[in-house]
């Protein structure tokens, strides 16, 4: 009575993905015996493709969280990078109130500790 239309079959090869006990299947698979290879081909294969689409979505799940986590790391790199080149720009001018572009060695070993 399980296997008599197509949805009832699906529905009922779901049951036994989810839950494979067969005792309540008992009479329909003694009646055909092609039908209990076909359920245990169905179960192994079946085990197979959710037990690789669960990996496979963990994996996605892992990898996109470890790129997220490189970006907030590029992210913060650079802003580092940014504060330093103004830090660095601000005393460098500081240092060079004449706008020549250039600073002497004296000039900064007597800043050295600013630096």
């Amino acid at each position: 009575h399980n296997f008599h239309c197509v949805p009832a079959a699906m529905f009922t090869l779901f049951e036994i993905m989810s839950s494979p006990t067969l005792e309540s299947y008992r009479q329909p698979l003694s009646n055909n015996p092609v039908l209990v290879l076909f359920i245990v081909v169905f179960v192994l294969f079946g085990s197979f493709g959710i037990n690789g689409l669960l990996t496979g979505v963990i994996s996605e799940s892992i990898m996109d969280k470890n790129q997220a986590r490189v970006d907030d790391l590029r992210q913060e790199r650079e802003t580092k990078r940014r504060l330093l080149e103004h830090c660095s720009l601000e005393l460098f001018n500081d240092l060079d109130p004449e706008q020549l572009g250039s600073v002497s060695n004296e000039c900064i070993m007597e800043h050295q500790e600013d630096i």
